[in-house]
Parts: structure tokens; C-alpha cells; sequence
């Protein structure tokens, strides 16, 4: 919902504080829709100089067919702009 609302600083955040959290109870599916989703927070939260943050998260996020985030990208114009412009 951070991410959505564009509060991609306190998405950040969120994820630090939680990810252990989101790890121990998420299988891998649906790991990588909070892979793609923490480097879209990073990505927003991060200044040209420190935006290969990304990169981990986005590595991950490249095991997984684009077709395979469709249903999250379909009504979320500025998430389906990231995974375009990121060959997600």
C-alpha cells in the first residue's frame, strides 16, 4: 500500500524493518511479487547516485516471466512502467 500511495521512503523502510519477517513466512511465489515490489520501493526512494540499489532485487525478480506480475502491473500504470523500463 506505501508503494502505491508513492510513499516509497517509508516502503523502504517497511521492507528493512520487516524482511526477515516476510521471508520466514512467504514461499518462493510469492517472494517474487516482494522482490519486485522492494526494488520498485528502492527505485523510487533512491537518488540518481544510488539507484544500482536496485540491482539485487532486480536480479532475483529476473527468474520470473513478466506475464507473471500482469495481474498486479494491469491497474498500477507507474509499477508496469518499472517492470518495462527495468526488462522485468
Amino acid at each position: 500500500m506505501l508503494c502505491r500511495a508513492g510513499r516509497f521512503e517509508d516502503a523502504s523502510r517497511h521492507f528493512d524493518d520487516t524482511w526477515s519477517r516476510i521471508e520466514a513466512r512467504t514461499r518462493l511465489r510469492g517472494m517474487r511479487e516482494a522482490w519486485l515490489l522492494r526494488a520498485f520501493a528502492v527505485a523510487g526512494a533512491s537518488t540518481l547516485r544510488d539507484i544500482g540499489a536496485i540491482e539485487p532485487w532486480l536480479h532475483l525478480v529476473g527468474t520470473t516471466t513478466p506475464s507473471s506480475f500482469a495481474w498486479l502491473t494491469a491497474h498500477w500504470p507507474a509499477l508496469a512502467t518499472f517492470v518495462a523500463t527495468n526488462a522485468v
